[in-house]
This record gives C-alpha cells, structure tokens and sequence, in this order.
C-alpha cells in the first residue's frame, strides 16, 4: 500500500519540523549549561578572592622580606625558587598565584573580561609596590614571574580610563 505523494510531503515537512526544534532545544539547553558552568566559576573565583584579601597584610610583609634579601644579596641568587617556595612566603605566593591564574583565564578568553571587571577589583596599590619585586623576581627567578597577573593589571587600567573618558 503506497502512500499518496501528498501525504508523503507532509510527513518529510513534519520530521523536518521536529528536527528544527530538537535543534533548537538542543542549542538552549547547551547556553544553559555554558551560563550555569560560568556562573559556578564566577562563584568560585569571587569566594577564592575573599579569602584572598585576608592575605595581603601578611603578603606585604613577606614580599618586602624577599626584596630586602635580593636586594641586599642576603639571598643566594640560585635558592630564589627554594625561598619563595617556603612557607613561611606563603601569602605572597597565594596572593600571586590567584591574580596569575585570574589574568591567564582572562588571556585565553575562558571568562570575559567585563565579567571580571565587574565582579573583582584589582588590587592597584600591592601591584604598584611590588613592582622593585616582580623585577627582583624575574631577574633572579624567571622572566615570565606574576606575567598573567601584570596582564591583568594591564586589563584593568585600560577599562578604567575608558570609563573614565566615557564620563567626561
């Protein structure tokens, strides 16, 4: 028993029809689940940056300990990595890695920048007075020291003066 060609058109436009919106809700459910892995991170990133903050105190302190020692040549050039490493310079190295891992997501476009921009502020003036260290560090230590974190400072500079020009 052939069926009519007619009936033949409709049933290829109905199977089509629910191809397009299988499609469809395929495409949804995905942004859902990019939007609920991005809010996730966001919540992880902003808790991991509270706790972050507590550190600073403790991290200038530790930061201006090692200046003192490379600039003063207390420090065996070599042992940076062994010194920096330690424990006892845990808050500069917790401080660093968070803003390092916070600029590299940035860098290869895994979380928008605006997103960031809006959630995080950027630490200005520990970044500002641990420049005599970054350059200690990446003298002694290795060339590419907290690159992601200047990257991210970098970021931040130049999204604040064009908000800044946009309100004059």
């Amino acid at each position: 028993m052939d069926l009519p060609t007619h009936i033949l058109d409709i049933i290829k436009t109905i199977t089509g029809c629910i191809a397009i919106v299988a499609l469809i809700i395929t495409v949804k459910q995905l942004k859902l689940s990019r939007a609920t892995v991005l809010l996730n991170s966001l919540r992880g990133i902003y808790e991991e940056n509270t706790k972050i903050r507590k550190l600073f105190a403790d991290g200038i302190k530790q930061r201006n300990i090692l200046v003192s020692l490379l600039e003063n040549d207390k420090l065996e050039k070599s042992y940076i990595y062994y010194i920096y490493s330690d424990e006892k310079y845990n808050a500069i190295r917790e401080i660093g890695y968070h803003y390092e891992y916070m600029g590299l997501i940035i860098k290869n476009k895994v979380l928008p920048f605006n997103v960031l921009f809006s959630l995080i502020q950027f630490p200005d003036t520990f970044w500002d007075e641990s420049g005599v260290f970054v350059c200690l560090m990446r003298e002694n230590y290795t060339v590419d020291f907290w690159e992601n974190f200047e990257y991210l400072q970098k970021k931040y500079k130049k999204k604040r003066l064009k908000k800044k020009r946009r309100k004059l």
